[in-house]
C-alpha cells in the first residue's frame, strides 16, 4: 500500500535547490507525482507531492528537517491520501481581470458559496499597454453540472462589470 506526503519548503533562493531537494527525495525512494516550484523576489518555494511505501515515507519525513535546514530552508510536511482518487471532471476558469485590491477575494468567494472546493488557484500579473492585468487560473473538480452553470453564470456576470475576459475548460488529468 503506498502512502502520501506533502511537502512544503521556503527559503532564500539558490543555484541548483531545487535540484539537491528533488535528488534528496528520489534517493529517500519517494516518487514525486505532483510538484510546484516558484520564486517569489528572492525567495524559493516548493511543494511536492511523493509516495512510496510507509517505510520510505517515514524516512524522508524524518530526515526532510535536517536536510531542509543544511540548505536554510524551512519544511512543513503532511501525510495523506492520494488526490487523483477523487472521481469527479475538472474545470478550468480562465479570467483577466484589470487589477484592482479585493478581484481575487471576490472571485474566489463566488466558488465558497457555490460550495465549490478549489484545487488550484495561479495568479499573475500582467503589464498590457501600461495597463496592470491580473490573469487568474482556477481549477475545481465537480459533477454537479447545475452549480457549475449557475456559476459559470455568476462568474461572467461579474466579469463582465469588471471588463474581463473568461474563458472555461473541461480539462482531463493529463493536461493540468
Amino acid at each position: 500500500m503506498n502512502n502520501y506526503l506533502i511537502i512544503n519548503l521556503i527559503g532564500k533562493d539558490q543555484i541548483g535547490i531545487a535540484n539537491q531537494i528533488i535528488e534528496f527525495i528520489t534517493n529517500s525512494g519517494c516518487n514525486i507525482i505532483d510538484s510546484n516550484i516558484n520564486i517569489f523576489g528572492e525567495q524559493f518555494t516548493a511543494t511536492f507531492f511523493v509516495y512510496s511505501n510507509s517505510i520510505n515515507i517515514l524516512k524522508l519525513e524524518n530526515n526532510l528537517p535536517l536536510k531542509a535546514q543544511s540548505l536554510n530552508l524551512l519544511s512543513v510536511t503532511k501525510i495523506t491520501k492520494n488526490h487523483l482518487d477523487i472521481a469527479n471532471q475538472k474545470y478550468k476558469y480562465l479570467i483577466q481581470v484589470p487589477d484592482s485590491i479585493g478581484i481575487i477575494k471576490n472571485i474566489i468567494s463566488l466558488f465558497k458559496n457555490h460550495k465549490i472546493n478549489i484545487q488550484s488557484l495561479n495568479t499573475k500579473l500582467k503589464d498590457v499597454n501600461s495597463t496592470n492585468f491580473l490573469c487568474i487560473e482556477i481549477i475545481v473538480r465537480s459533477n454537479n453540472m447545475i452549480t457549475l452553470n449557475n456559476l459559470k453564470k455568476e462568474l461572467e456576470i461579474i466579469c463582465s462589470k469588471l471588463s474581463a475576459s473568461l474563458n472555461t475548460y473541461v480539462i482531463n488529468d493529463e493536461e493540468t
